[in-house]
């Protein structure tokens, strides 16, 4: 029995101790409905004629490529996009003769490609591309292969090169 009145006087002066500190810290802060500083209002100043700045682009301006376009020789450019989801169009086919142009529009995290051909393709390699920049191969002979982007590696361009 003993055991439990001391637990209940515990639990009376720690109840007594709280209400005491809490008092005491209201005590110092000012009334809530107290009223408030009169506020002067600031005179209103004359504003000049400022000229609007046009808005920057801090992205370069990537243009769109038509999907193909004749070149002064007698073969064609056509162009593959590299965008976050990889190579588009990401199966190919052309003549031989044609030219291959490849232009990274990523950007953020992954604004960087690599153009690495497999297979037959083994000789078809670019420099780390980045954001706007464009890669050309131009396909002299048939033969099927596949183009992967060096960066991720799990994209990949299905070309082929018809006579």
């Amino acid at each position: 029995m003993k055991r439990i009145e001391r637990c209940f006087l515990l639990m009376g002066f720690t109840l007594l101790f709280l209400v005491g500190c809490q008092k005491e810290m209201t005590a110092d802060r000012p009334e809530v409905d107290a009223p408030a500083a009169p506020v002067e209002a600031i005179p209103e100043q004359p504003t000049a004629d400022v000229p609007q700045q046009p808005a920057v682009n801090i992205l370069p301006e990537i243009p769109k490529l038509p999907a193909e376009q004749a070149t002064e020789a007698e073969g064609r450019i056509h162009s593959v996009e590299i965008d976050m989801a990889g190579f588009v169009p990401n199966n190919l086919t052309i003549k031989a003769g044609d030219t291959v142009r490849w232009t990274v529009l990523r950007s953020g995290n992954l604004d960087k490609a690599m153009i690495n051909g497999a297979q037959i393709c083994v000789n078809v390699k670019s420099g780390i591309l980045t954001t706007g920049e464009s890669f050309e191969w131009t396909f002299d002979e048939p033969l099927k292969c596949n183009i992967v982007d060096g960066i991720t590696l799990n994209h990949v361009l299905r070309l082929t090169v018809e006579d």
